[in-house]
């Protein structure tokens, strides 16, 4: 086993405090369709969009992965994404 597997698999039932900055990252795709006239935009077509967790957030998310018990630790904002 490889050192770094080695430490990673250290991370298995460890909990982790993570104090940070929560986000959700929204991804938008589609494809371009022109430039507006009015200033250098490019105006999309959306077609998809992606949801992930950002910040802090994807912390939480690596840690879970990994295995370990990750005790988040923030402020979720009031908005459509935060509730």
């Amino acid at each position: 086993m490889s050192p770094l597997a080695r430490l990673l698999e250290q991370f298995k039932g460890r909990r982790v405090a993570v104090l940070g900055d929560f986000v959700a990252d929204v991804f938008i795709y589609g494809e371009i369709s022109r430039i507006s006239r009015e200033a250098p935009v490019l105006v999309l077509n959306q077609r998809d969009n992606q949801l992930v967790p950002g910040g802090g957030a994807n912390a939480v998310y690596n840690l879970h992965t990994l295995g370990a018990v990750p005790l988040p630790v923030g402020v979720v904002g009031n908005d459509v994404e935060g509730f």
